[in-house]
């Protein structure tokens, strides 16, 4: 796999991006638990689970639909963050070889994890089109 990525984004731009309409304006309060859980809730019920029950509907020329497997896998992961309470993605989308990759934006610098169609998950960061740090989070 290489180490950098020499394109200006990580891959073509998918019209099936689902943007998840995150607060990351507002100010942290006692409340921004609730709030990040209530995110991330919106993430697994309006997303990944819709998703999960009809998987076909990802499916487009070119794009194999993750596997019920690969969808309970980044179900794990997006309970597991919301666990955590870690920043919820920016976008959540399907790659073209039935994984699952969350988006966090923020200027230039993208963190990516990313749910492989095998089932291994990976965390990459990039600072523009360099890849900064790539590391597994699990493996299959």
């Amino acid at each position: 796999m290489p180490g950098t990525v020499e394109r200006e984004t990580i891959s073509p731009p998918l019209e099936r991006a689902v943007p998840t309409k995150a607060d990351r304006q507002s100010p942290i309060s006692p409340t921004a638990a609730s709030i990040i859980r209530q995110e991330w809730q919106r993430v697994i019920r309006d997303v990944l689970e819709n998703w999960l029950r009809n998987p076909n509907q990802l499916a487009d020329d070119g794009i194999e639909p993750p596997s019920g497997m690969v969808l309970r896998t980044a179900l794990d992961v997006a309970d597991e963050f919301q666990a955590q309470l870690l920043a919820v993605p920016d976008r959540v989308t399907v790659d073209a070889n039935g994984g699952i990759v969350f988006e966090k934006i923020d200027g230039r610098q993208v963190e990516v994890v990313h749910v492989w169609g095998d089932g291994a998950v990976e965390y990459m960061k990039f600072i523009g089109t360099q890849l900064i740090l790539r590391q597994p989070i699990s493996g299959r």
